[in-house]
């Protein structure tokens, strides 16, 4: 059913027939009402039918709850009718708030990792519990799918690509991917070095210059040829504007990917602003599908793509046949085994996106962490982390240099595979980033039937009985807001501290305990993890050594900059200690970024 027709019915559901029910008990009684004494009667009936419903709901929800010696998921309590206000404040994150501030908030002032906002009668739960976690994703995985409310909201968006499917397809999608993920084809370096060499601007958005890198390389791992990004042209200091997802031209270029990636960071945003509003995103759309618009451009830049593999299909069957499985790329395939075009556009733009943004938000993070801990720690000499002992390093930059340039050498010569291999310390570099800047901060899973979810022990949640979740309910789970748990990682949680994943055994409890999933967990887990671990080492390898960046905030297009009033202390709220030490704005579409792009000045060290 098309999302607007079920919709449309809930509503009728709700403001239509509660009215008519009205209209029906006058005529059938004859009684006497003035039109102002229908109109009440009609509104009491709506609000009436809402709160029986709710509290229908609520009770059976407890008694099953109750049955299973499990209790319900808190709900928030708002000030304004239906909870209207909180999801106001979920709302105007982009414009007001560091990502994630604001559900961080409420897990501290209910003191609980789990909560469920409810507006409208409607749930909207969201967890930083990674027991919980562990069960979604891993202990009760078959209980556990995106469902029909997931996909409704995101088809638009990711069609019948691998993120947004379910079951058979998902396991047909993730099978016939998998091997072009492999550590052969992610092993490419010829193909990072090719595109890795374009750092030549002293003044540059580096989030920009970075997700074109990935873009390139994505499209010449995957598809066997070079999307040219890089050669486009680049957004101006001291010219960009603020863009939907970073930095943006001045002018249009007339450059159809400059095209292409406006239109899929509207898109992007879409889909958090669907994300946000719950079950009632329809009402926004109703009219209106602003993600039609968004895509229509989108499918212009990878329909021709399809349409030269579809031929090249056609003509060279047999010679496709006997190229060797490295000479072939993912789209041969993806053609070779799918007869519906649209499939393989939507199978492509989920790659595609899952190639470009998640590894361009882990790049992107990293740098601005470098360039933000190139000295000293805070004078002390060791610190406290989940009881181990951690030695503070002198310096995080130019340690990870000097394990660069011992490893590699100081040669023109690319990095091998096997010396990324050995570059421990950039490992633990990427893994803290990706703790603390995870490139799909929220995801989401719908359960099957009715079941319980354990509660994890230490938290917030007071009571250890575990959480009843009725069938059909959908929860979104914060990897952010678990990866900077204190509960989980102690009170340096949000601090940039590499060392602690030097310890080999720590860092496989970080996984197992699933505290740490960047990349999701269990069977689902991300298929380009080692692709992302290679193409941003491979970058780093090489302009480390060579390159070292500053902040230039002198150049953030208007609106970008952390608000002042971050750094005001906020009555009885705890906050997160992030927020006032950040020195740029991240927020989350389907993937992280910095707002307004991150502008940097470039020093070469090779001078």
């Amino acid at each position: 059913m098309h999302w607007r027709v079920r919709f449309l019915l809930h509503l009728a559901r709700t403001l239509i027939l509660p009215p008519l029910t009205v209209l029906a008990v006058v005529w059938r009684f004859h009684l006497n009402f003035s039109v102002a004494q229908l109109v009440l009667a009609s509104l009491s009936a709506i609000v009436l039918t809402v709160q029986l419903r709710a509290r229908w709901t609520r009770y059976s929800d407890q008694l099953k709850a109750y049955n299973l010696n499990s209790r319900t998921i808190p709900i928030a309590r708002g000030k304004w009718p239906g909870n209207l206000d909180l999801l106001l404040r979920l709302m105007q994150t982009p414009r007001k708030a560091y990502v994630g501030e604001r559900i961080y908030e409420l897990f501290e002032e209910y003191k609980t990792d789990t909560i469920n906002l409810r507006p409208l009668g409607m749930d909207l739960i969201i967890t930083r519990d990674n027991a919980i976690v562990k069960e979604i994703l891993a202990t009760n995985f078959a209980g556990w799918h995106k469902g029909w409310k997931s996909r409704e909201r995101l088809f638009d968006f990711f069609g019948r690509g691998i993120f947004a499917v379910d079951a058979d397809e998902w396991r047909a999608h993730r099978a016939m991917t998998k091997p072009y993920l492999s550590k052969e084809r992610t092993a490419d370096v010829d193909t990072f070095w090719r595109y890795g060499t374009k750092l030549d601007v002293p003044v540059l958005d580096v989030q920009d210059l970075v997700s074109r890198f990935t873009m390139d390389t994505i499209f010449q791992v995957m598809l066997g040829e070079c999307s040219g990004t890089l050669r486009g042209h680049l957004p101006r200091a001291g010219h960009a504007q603020l863009g939907a997802m970073g930095s943006a031209h001045e002018a249009s270029t007339g450059d159809p990917f400059d095209a292409f990636i406006t239109a899929f960071g509207r898109a992007q945003l879409l889909v958090a602003q669907r994300t946000v509003r719950g079950q009632l995103w329809p009402l926004w759309e109703l009219f209106d599908n602003k993600m039609a618009k968004e895509m229509r451009i989108v499918n212009a830049f990878l329909d021709p793509l399809v349409e030269a593999a579809q031929k090249k299909k056609a003509l060279d069957s047999e010679d496709l046949e006997r190229l060797e499985f490295r000479e072939q790329s993912l789209l041969d395939e993806l053609v070779r085994s799918i007869d519906d075009p649209v499939v393989v556009r939507d199978e492509l733009f989920n790659i595609i996106l899952a190639g470009r943004d998640s590894m361009g938000s882990l790049l992107t993070f990293t740098i601005y962490l470098l360039s933000r801990h190139p000295g000293s720690y805070p004078p002390q000499t060791r610190f406290m982390m989940a009881y181990i002992d951690y030695p503070i390093p002198v310096e995080v930059e130019a340690k990870l240099r000097t394990e660069i340039l011992e490893v590699c050498g100081d040669t023109e010569a690319p990095p091998t595979y096997t010396m990324l291999k050995k570059l421990k310390y950039m490992r633990a570099i990427l893994n803290e980033t990706l703790r603390l800047f995870p490139p799909v901060p929220l995801n989401h899973r719908t359960s099957v039937h009715d079941c319980t979810v354990p509660v994890m022990n230490g938290g917030l949640d007071v009571d250890n009985r575990p959480f009843f979740v009725p069938a059909g309910t959908q929860i979104s789970y914060s990897s952010l807001l678990i990866q900077r748990s204190e509960t989980l990682w102690g009170p340096t949680a949000e601090e940039f501290r590499p060392e602690r994943w030097l310890d080999p055994k720590e860092a496989a409890r970080y996984h197992t305990n699933f505290q740490f999933i960047p990349f999701n967990a269990g069977p689902r887990i991300c298929l380009g993890l080692n692709l992302a671990y290679n193409q941003v080492s491979f970058l780093l390898a090489l302009i480390v050594p060579r390159f070292k960046f500053h902040l230039a905030p002198e150049y953030q297009p208007l609106g970008s900059a952390p608000l002042p009033e971050w750094q005001e202390e906020i009555p009885n709220v705890k906050q997160m200690k992030r927020v006032k030490e950040e020195r740029i704005w991240p927020l989350s579409s389907i993937t992280l970024y910095s707002k307004g792009g991150l502008w940097m000045r470039v020093e070469s060290l090779e001078d």
